[in-house]
Parts: C-alpha cells; structure tokens; sequence
C-alpha cells in the first residue's frame, strides 16, 4: 500500500513537498524519497515584479480536509498521475493514488500563488481565483512550479 502525506491530509513536510510512505504494515513503513525533482517558472513574461525578498507561500489549500476543498481549477493542482499513463485521474477521487500500475513515475505538479501584495507579502493570490486578474493592490509575480515524481514500482514485491 502507498500512503501520502501532503496539504490534502493537512501534514507538514519538511521537505516543501508532499511525502510519500510505503506501507507493509500497521507499523511497518518507510518514507519514499523523490527520485525526480523540477522547479519551473511559468509566465514570467507576464510578471511585475521579482518575487520579494522572504516570501513564503503555500501551494493549494491549507485548510483542505476533503478532495471538495481543493479547486484544481484555481490552484492549477495536478493530482496523482502515472508519468508514462495508462492514465485513470477522470475514474477516481484525484486525491488518491492511481488505481492502476503505472509504467514510469508517479508525479504531481504543484503550483504557488502568482499574485502578491508588495506592502504585505503575507498577502498572497491566484490570478485564476479572481477571474485571471489580479486583487488590488497585488502585483503579478512569475509562477513558481514544482513537479515531483516518486519512483515506487522498485518497493512493491
């Protein structure tokens, strides 16, 4: 069994990534490092500003407690996925785990605010949460990306 720990199950990481565990038994699991690790910047053309100095945001929802409380469609989350398909993300909560065996990575994409307040950078937004224009007085800053794949067909016997 493989069970994640990330924002959707409210646990911290002290990676800055989700945390991915195989699980033998009810005592019996190890943490599954990422075997990749990408960090994209998306529409830079179309930033303001750089980001600020000391900002720190988080991707998605830290108040999610169900897959209803995450809106892919803002966040630009892309939930579990097999790297190289087959691909069930349509026939499944998107929160879980792919169903099926997948023949490459398991991945997801993770996507961070691209608005910020330059007055109090605590303040941060989606440009897609208000309609793909900034809040007043935000400024636009490159979308940070990371895409994370886990290598887990090596532990499962």
């Amino acid at each position: 069994m493989i069970h994640v720990s990330s924002s959707l199950t409210r646990k911290k990481t002290t990676k800055g990534v989700p945390t991915v565990y195989y699980v033998r038994g009810l005592n019996d699991f190890s943490e599954v490092n990422p075997g990749m690790f990408s960090t994209y910047y998306e529409n830079i053309d179309k930033a303001e500003i750089l980001y600020p100095q000391d900002l720190f945001a988080v991707a998605e929802n830290v108040t999610a407690r169900s897959q209803s409380d995450v809106n892919e469609g803002i966040t630009g989350l892309t939930p579990w996925w097999g790297e190289n398909g087959p691909e069930d993300r349509q026939n499944r909560n998107r929160a879980l785990m792919p169903s099926i065996t997948c023949s490459g990575n398991i991945q997801v994409i993770l996507r961070f605010p691209d608005y910020v307040q330059t007055s109090n950078i605590k303040n941060y937004a989606y440009a897609a949460a208000n309609g793909g224009h900034y809040p007043s007085g935000m400024k636009r800053i490159p979308q940070l990306r990371f895409s994370v794949g886990y290598n887990v067909r090596s532990l499962i016997p």
